[in-house]
């Protein structure tokens, strides 16, 4: 009786709550519906994004979609990439040219081909006139004496009083000092004075010099590589006849010394240069010269020229009967002195 008088307090208990509380039934109805309605917006959303509508914030399907697949395609290369480096291209046969280490490996340079006699006669390098001369402010004394003409009137000291001199006057430029020329109006008047360098032509006579000096040894550097490679065209030496004419073969010592041109050099056959002037040896050969054959030598040496002091050259000898007969620059055929 109590188990029956309990079930029914419980029962009531029940039936109050669902009288009293009547939104509860309200709610759960309202939640499913909403759960329904966000089903169907999802499907509609989808099935006007691919038909090209437009979707309910403003943004057309078409735009959604390209800016979805601009997203997509960004992820996709930001995980694909490697690292931020240019790969290495391939080599035919696939090969890379990425070493193991994985960085590129330079381009190998390409070494130009050195011509043999270019390099055995290069081209000559020279100073400035302005270097040589210190701006003008000293001339080497190998330059005097040296006639120049005034350009404008001097006046001259001498024992006799003063001797003047107009301008466009020759004089005798004898030295230079503190800057400043030494002129005598010439060598039997022992008249002078010190004028400055712009008083005279002596600066443009000496620049002209200067360029005419530059030519020609550029053009003597240029016939030697001829002469040089027209006795490389001869590899296989002189002929029979050749060697006939030339006579005996010179005594050549150890290092390629030809004791025929020592010996000229010693007994100062010519004052352009010495024996300890040699810097280096050439080779012996036959050449004929003004319809006479000679066995020639050559010396790389340095020679004394008149106002530009000691410049290398190389010098050959004309040789027979294993004597010198004759020094010639090799380029230019000219004699030395």
């Amino acid at each position: 009786m109590k188990i029956v008088f309990n079930l029914l307090i419980i029962a009531l208990a029940v039936a109050a709550g669902w009288y009293f509380q009547p939104g509860i039934v309200t709610s759960m109805d309202a939640s499913k519906a909403n759960a329904q309605k966000k089903r169907s917006d999802e499907i509609a959303a989808a099935v006007k994004q691919a038909t090209g509508a437009t979707l309910p914030d403003g943004t057309s399907a078409k735009e959604a979609a390209a800016s979805s697949s601009a997203r997509q395609l960004a992820e996709s290369m930001r995980k694909s990439a490697p690292s931020s480096a240019t790969p290495a291209p391939e080599l035919p046969g696939g090969t890379s040219t990425t070493p193991p280490g994985g960085t590129p490996s330079p381009e190998t340079p390409v070494v130009a081909q050195v011509d043999e006699i270019d390099a055995k006669y290069p081209l000559p390098t020279f100073k400035e006139i302005e270097e040589i001369t210190k701006e003008w402010s000293t001339i080497p004394s190998r330059a005097f004496p040296r006639t120049v003409k005034t350009l404008v009137a001097i006046t001259l000291e001498g024992p006799d009083g003063k001797v003047p001199l107009p301008e466009k006057s020759e004089a005798l430029a004898v030295g230079m000092t503190q800057g400043m020329l030494v002129l005598m109006k010439n060598r039997q008047d022992p008249a002078r004075s010190l004028v400055p360098l712009a008083n005279t032509d002596l600066k443009e006579t000496l620049s002209t010099l200067y360029e005419k000096y530059k030519t020609y040894k550029t053009e003597l550097v240029m016939k030697q590589r001829t002469r040089a490679r027209g006795l490389k065209a001869r590899a296989n030496g002189a002929t029979d006849a050749e060697l006939a004419a030339a006579g005996p073969k010179p005594k050549v010592e150890s290092g390629g010394i030809v004791a025929a041109m020592v010996e000229s050099l010693r007994a100062k056959q010519i004052k352009e240069t010495a024996e300890d002037r040699i810097t280096g040896w050439g080779e012996l050969n036959i050449e004929q010269l003004e319809g006479t054959s000679y066995w020639t030598g050559t010396i790389q040496c340095t020679v004394d020229n008149p106002i530009f002091g000691p410049t290398p050259t190389e010098l050959m000898a004309l040789i027979r009967d294993d004597k010198v007969v004759k020094w010639l620059y090799s380029g230019s055929k000219e004699e030395v002195q």
